[in-house]
């Protein structure tokens, strides 16, 4: 099964009190913070700082990849997020 490199999924570390679950929402990558290898071969742990459209309040997930398939999120990008309790799942629109 091939990897879909635009989307990201991981826990959710801080969100908008505000923020309804399973519903889409549009954001920028403001940062990739924290990235460190984990375990053997390209495995790297990320935390991802997103502001939302319409909130005052950042919102950040901390996810895992490999960067032989996938390379971390970066300031600029154009993402969408959908929330699920302490999950998340982000997508790379632009």
């Amino acid at each position: 099964m091939e990897q879909n490199v635009r989307v990201y999924r991981g826990e959710v570390v801080e969100k908008p009190p505000a923020l309804v679950d399973d519903r889409e929402y549009r954001g920028v990558v403001l940062a990739d913070l924290d990235c460190r290898s984990i375990g053997r071969g390209s495995w790297t742990q990320c935390r991802a700082v997103i502001m939302l459209k319409g909130f005052l309040e950042r919102f950040v997930i901390a996810y895992v990849h490999d960067m032989s398939i996938q390379p971390c999120l970066a300031p600029g990008q154009k993402v969408t997020v959908v929330v699920s309790g302490s999950q998340a799942l982000v997508e790379v629109v632009s």
